[in-house]
């Protein structure tokens, strides 16, 4: 499953670092593999990684892709496993990164957007801290621009894909649910909004690049003095929030472990919406021990309406709703691990 997601992703989803998908007693890794697009074109793609070097490689159909990030998206996948229902009931970071990936894997332009905040934001931070320990005297001034600059486009680029997401999640929570209940997703940029006109533009849904500009610009002015004090960047989308609603009520406090697992099922059924729609191919899907999470109505809903959708990667402890649900003399296939050496 870990090597499904480096093909796609040039990462693993179950540990932080590559190092730490190392076999024990071992120095390196190496993962091949051949997919086969929706209209039939074959690629194979290696990734690799060492240990003693600390570097990792990508080879496509034999050449090297030189920047990792320029491959995401090529292969969308979607993932879900246990420690991803931080994103419904974790913190805003969580959130945050959930909707970064999806729009990154659809968006080569807002991949390299945040990427570029990412460093703007960390080299801001460091003179912020630098002037509070008197260590430093650089001018953040120069860095306030750049900081606007793409954490505008971010903003901007969050909103619209809020708006349009959110109909795929609408679709995929009545597909899974039979329960008559209103979900929303909610986004709240941290940039506050003080005049008339910048409100009334948000309303209408007309987040221009010079209006959200000038609400960032605002909003860093009336909080200089407060980082200047804290030594860190207060303005910015690290600081949005996205909230989750069923029926006008917070997923986090008030929806049950049931409803807070539909939720997130709901989302990532949605990304795969989005992403077959942005992308103009099916993603790949991969459950990492989900079922164990729900219990065998929803797992059976769910896998009904996986069916002839698209590749789907299932793992689990226990094959009983599987047995029960999927045609192995067919399409489906069933795997078993003894051990891993």
């Amino acid at each position: 499953m870990d090597g499904v997601a480096y093909l796609c992703l040039t990462k693993g989803f179950l540990n932080s670092t590559d190092s730490s998908s190392v076999c024990f007693g071992e120095k390196e890794f190496e993962i091949e593999a051949e997919f086969l697009s929706d209209i039939n074109i074959k690629s194979r793609m290696q990734v690799h990684y060492s240990n003693e070097t600390r570097k990792k490689s990508l080879v496509v159909d034999g050449s090297k892709v030189d920047r990792l990030f320029s491959h995401i998206g090529m292969f969308p996948i979607v993932l879900l496993a246990p420690q991803y229902y931080s994103i419904v009931n974790g913190i805003p970071q969580e959130r945050r990164k959930f909707i970064d990936m999806i729009i990154s894997q659809s968006s080569k332009s807002y991949l390299s957007d945040i990427m570029e905040y990412r460093k703007v934001l960390k080299q801001r931070n460091k003179i912020l801290s630098d002037q509070l320990n008197h260590t430093h005297e650089a001018n953040v001034a120069q860095w306030d621009v750049l900081l606007i600059k793409y954490g505008t486009k971010v903003i901007k680029r969050r909103y619209q894909f809020i708006q349009e997401f959110t109909p795929c999640f609408e679709r995929a929570y009545k597909e899974i649910t039979l329960a008559q209940e209103v979900p929303v997703i909610n986004y709240f940029p941290c940039i506050e909004v003080k005049s008339l006109e910048m409100k009334s533009a948000m309303a209408l849904e007309v987040m221009e690049e010079k209006i959200v500009s000038a609400m960032f610009e605002q909003s860093m002015q009336e909080r200089r003095i407060e980082e200047q004090r804290r030594g860190v960047t207060l303005v910015g989308p690290h600081k949005d929030e996205i909230e989750f609603k069923i029926n006008e009520h917070d997923v986090r406090q008030f929806a049950s472990q049931g409803q807070q697992k539909t939720f997130l099922v709901a989302l990532k059924i949605a990304e795969y919406f989005y992403l077959q729609d942005k992308c103009g191919e099916k993603p790949l899907l991969v459950l990492d021990d989900l079922f164990s999470e729900l219990d065998k109505e929803r797992s059976k809903s769910l896998l009904t309406f996986l069916k002839n959708k698209c590749q789907v990667f299932i793992t689990s402890t226990s094959s009983d709703i599987f047995d029960e649900m999927l045609e192995y003399e067919k399409d489906d296939s069933k795997f078993y691990i003894k051990s891993v050496g």
